[in-house]
C-alpha cells in the first residue's frame, strides 16, 4: 500500500511541526538534549533532529527520534504558562497526552480534565528564536500566532478531534480572563500612584526639615546679634570713659603747672620790688 509505505517513510525519517502563522518556524529541542527537563523551543526550521519527531496514534504521544523521550506537560500542572519539556515516555502519562485539532489547528494536551483545555503555544506569542512552548488556555488561544502542523494521517488512525466550544463558557472565559487583566492594570496603578504619594511625602518632609533648619539659624543669628551690638556699645563707652580721664589728667596737669609758674612769678616780682626799696 503506497500511503502506508509513505507513512513509514515518515515515520522513520521523523517530522517538523511548523507554526502555521511563521512556517520557517519549527518545534526545537534545545541544544537536541535527550535528557528529562529539555526546554522546548521555537527555532528556525533547519531540517536537524533536533526538529524530527513522529507521533504515536495508539498513545498519543508525540515523541523524539530513536530517544524514547516524549512531549510533557511540567509536573501535569494546568496553570497557563505550564512549559512543555521532554521526558521518558510513557503510555500512562497523562501529561504525555496531545491530539490535533484540526478546526483550530491546535495541539490539545487531553491530560486536562478541567474546563477549557489547554493547547501548546509559544510565550507571549512571540515568533523569536528561544522562545519555550507553554501551555494555555484553547478558548483564548491566539489562533493566528498558535496554530501548527499536524503529523501525517494514517489509514484507520487518527492524530486529531474537534474541540468542542461552548460560545457561553467562551464567553465568560473571555470575561474572566478581562477581568483579570484589569485587575491587575489597576493593581499596578495602584501601586504606582502609592509610589508616588510616599515619594512626594517623602519630599514635602525633607523640605519642611530643610526650612526648619534655616529657621533655627535665622534665630540663632538674631539672638546673637544684640550681644555683639551691647559689647559693641560697652567697648564704645569704655574707650570714651578713657578718653574723659586722659583728657582729664592733662587738664588738670597745665593748671598745676601754670599755678606754680605764676606763684614763681610773683615771688621773683616781690622780691625785686623789695631790693629796689
Amino acid at each position: 500500500n503506497l500511503i502506508n509505505l509513505n507513512y513509514i517513510i515518515k515515520l522513520t525519517m521523523g517530522n517538523q511541526l511548523h507554526l502555521l502563522a511563521n512556517p520557517n518556524k519549527c518545534i526545537d529541542i534545545n541544544g537536541n538534549d535527550q535528557r528529562n527537563g529539555a526546554q522546548l523551543q521555537l527555532w528556525d526550521c533547519n531540517d536537524s533532529a533536533a526538529q524530527k519527531f513522529f507521533y504515536d496514534y495508539d498513545n498519543n504521544q508525540i515523541k523524539t527520534l530513536g530517544q524514547n523521550k516524549c512531549f510533557d506537560v511540567t509536573n501535569g500542572s494546568t496553570d497557563e504558562g505550564t512549559k512543555i519539556e521532554l521526558w521518558d515516555c510513557d503510555p500512562n502519562n497523562k501529561n504525555q497526552k496531545f491530539i490535533y485539532d484540526p478546526s483550530n489547528k491546535n495541539w490539545v494536551w487531553t491530560g486536562n480534565t478541567t474546563t477549557p483545555p489547554r493547547c501548546i503555544v509559544p510565550s507571549n506569542n512571540s515568533y523569536n528564536n528561544g522562545t519555550t512552548l507553554e501551555i494555555q488556555d484553547c478558548y483564548l488561544t491566539n489562533t493566528i500566532t498558535n496554530t501548527w502542523s499536524k503529523f501525517p494521517d494514517v489509514p484507520n488512525q487518527t492524530s486529531v478531534v474537534n474541540v468542542q466550544i461552548d460560545p457561553a463558557a467562551k464567553a465568560r472565559a473571555i470575561a474572566e480572563k478581562q477581568a483579570e487583566k484589569q485587575a491587575k492594570k489597576r493593581a499596578a496603578e495602584q501601586q504606582a500612584a502609592e509610589k508616588q504619594a510616599a515619594e512626594q511625602q517623602a519630599a514635602e518632609q525633607q523640605a519642611a526639615e530643610q526650612q526648619q533648619q534655616q529657621q533655627q539659624a535665622t534665630e540663632q543669628q538674631q539672638h546673637q546679634t544684640p550681644d555683639s551690638q551691647k559689647n559693641s556699645t560697652v567697648s564704645s563707652q569704655n574707650n570714651n570713659n578713657n578718653n574723659i580721664l586722659l583728657f582729664g589728667g592733662v587738664s588738670s596737669s597745665i593748671l598745676l603747672s601754670c599755678l606754680i609758674l605764676i606763684i614763681v612769678i610773683f615771688l621773683v616780682y616781690n622780691k625785686k620790688s623789695t631790693q629796689s626799696n
